[in-house]
């Protein structure tokens, strides 16, 4: 997968996490996995079309979901619950709305993000996924990037 598929959203996560909820994210070294189980309370789905197609995933921890849905609240959150379903999702959004930008290719469009607290119910992987792990003084999240150059840039995988 090309690197230019992959920079946008570390840069991203950092800088929403750092600026939005007011949280020091540490983004490892991105890894070439396969999909599978996770520990997770809830995932955050986002589908990218254009010039870059496929699928991201922001796989949360309850506590790191608790942790992310305080510091966006701006007050406590004690415990994970309804609350951190719409705020991973706004996270996701903020994160994929922040690398689009920077994505090679020119124009791609973005779904409104999806929660699955199952992951066995995610959507399959347009091809290589890529894990991005992200640490945090609670321990860790991951983004799971899955993308190719979409049809309108020559419709091969990257």
């Amino acid at each position: 997968m090309d690197v230019r598929l992959i920079n946008p959203f570390v840069t991203s996560c950092r800088y929403v996490l750092t600026t939005m909820a007011k949280l020091k994210v540490d983004v490892g070294k991105p890894v070439l996995q396969n999909r599978k189980p996770a520990g997770f309370a809830v995932a955050a789905t986002i589908d990218i079309a254009g010039s870059v197609e496929g699928t991201l995933v922001f796989g949360f921890p309850p506590e790191i979901a608790a942790m992310l849905t305080a510091g966006l609240l701006g007050e406590p959150v004690r415990a994970f619950d309804s609350s951190c379903l719409d705020a991973m999702g706004e996270v996701a959004n903020m994160i994929a709305g922040a690398a689009k930008k920077d994505l090679p290719g020119g124009l791609c469009t973005m779904s409104t993000p999806r929660i699955y607290l199952d992951r066995r119910t995610l959507p399959p992987a347009v091809g290589p996924v890529i894990v991005i792990p992200c640490l945090t003084a609670e321990g860790r999240f991951d983004i799971e990037v899955s993308l190719r150059k979409g049809r309108a840039a020559g419709g091969q995988a990257a």
